[in-house]
C-alpha cells in the first residue's frame, strides 16, 4: 500500500498534472486483502494523506515482531543480540537518555 502511494506520488511532478492508473488483470479475482488495500488507496487520494495511508497499511499488515528472531533484513546480517542492543540504545536516546 505504501509503495503504491509512493509510486502514485512520483507521477505528474512537473507543470502538467499527471494521472496514475493502477490496473489489475482482466477477469482475475482479487483477494480480500488486495481489495482492502486498493480501496484505502482510492479513499486516501488527497495531498498529504501519506500518514493516513501508512497507518492503514500498518492496520492491514500488522506491526510484526520487533524483538523476534523472525525479523527480516539487517537482523540476519548483524545477529539478534546486536540488533537488540542497538534497539535498546535507540530507544534510550529517543526517551532523552544517554
Amino acid at each position: 500500500l505504501a509503495q503504491l502511494h509512493q509510486l502514485r506520488g512520483r507521477v505528474g511532478r512537473g507543470r502538467v498534472q499527471g494521472i496514475a492508473l493502477l490496473l489489475t488483470e482482466p477477469g482475475k479475482e482479487l483477494a480480500e486483502a488486495t481489495r482492502s488495500r486498493l480501496s484505502a488507496l482510492v479513499a486516501l487520494d488527497r495531498l498529504g494523506s501519506g500518514l493516513a495511508i501508512s497507518q492503514r497499511d500498518l492496520d492491514l499488515r500488522g506491526a510484526g515482531d520487533l524483538f523476534g528472531e523472525e525479523q527480516a533484513g539487517h537482523v540476519k546480517l548483524i545477529g539478534v543480540g546486536l540488533y537488540h542492543r542497538l534497539l535498546e540504545r535507540a530507544s534510550s536516546i529517543a526517551r532523552g537518555g544517554p
